[in-house]
């Protein structure tokens, strides 16, 4: 196959996890990616540190990997800043920026890290590490995640015409508003006929 056809890196959680598809493929006389790619952790898409990782060409190319190996879980990174999506919505992720969160503690402030350094490294491992796949820490928190936004967007639907409605109510009785003259007087019956 095309090299292009192939993601840049398959992340696995173990050397065991690793020796059990090599065993698998040997036996295969072609390539089967989803085979080779079934006890992955993660999809990692790399790119040039000069290239932008929300750059859609690279996204859908991420995308696609995620989609034709049958991996929930996708890494995009130039080195800089590493976005992490789940291959049913690519346009949420979460994004870490690595070398800023470097430069944050070593580079611009010439100290060593303090605690609150370490737990946002300890965030970045938990995120991106092996564990984060295996421990079901990802799909957890996606689920939840999908939970409080149907939550939301149904409390939006079902307030939002009277949010507005108070809002302009708010807005239009507060007097200030015309003395300001946001609003205009309110009209007379004469001028309206």
């Amino acid at each position: 196959k095309d090299k292009s056809d192939r993601p840049d890196m398959i992340l696995f959680s173990s050397e065991k996890n690793i020796q059990a598809v090599n065993k698998a493929l040997a036996s295969n006389r072609t390539f089967n990616g989803k085979l080779f790619c079934q006890p992955a952790v993660f999809i990692l898409e790399a790119k040039k540190a000069s290239e932008n990782t929300d750059n859609t060409k690279h996204i859908h190319q991420l995308d696609g990997y995620l989609n034709n190996y049958d991996k929930e879980w996708g890494i995009l990174s130039n080195g800089l800043s590493w976005r992490l999506s789940h291959k049913s919505n690519q346009e949420n992720y979460f994004r870490f920026d690595l070398v800023l969160f470097l430069q944050e503690f070593i580079g611009k402030n010439k100290r060593k890290p303090n605690d609150e350094d370490i737990k946002t490294f300890a965030l970045f491992e938990h995120l991106y590490g092996a564990k984060a796949h295996s421990s079901g820490f990802l799909n957890n928190l996606f689920n939840e995640t999908e939970q409080a936004n149907a939550n939301l967007r149904d409390v939006l639907k079902q307030n939002a015409h009277s949010a507005v409605e108070q809002i302009a109510n708010g807005f239009w009785l507060d007097k200030t508003n015309r003395a300001k003259g946001f609003i205009a007087e309110e009209p007379q019956q004469v001028d309206l006929d």
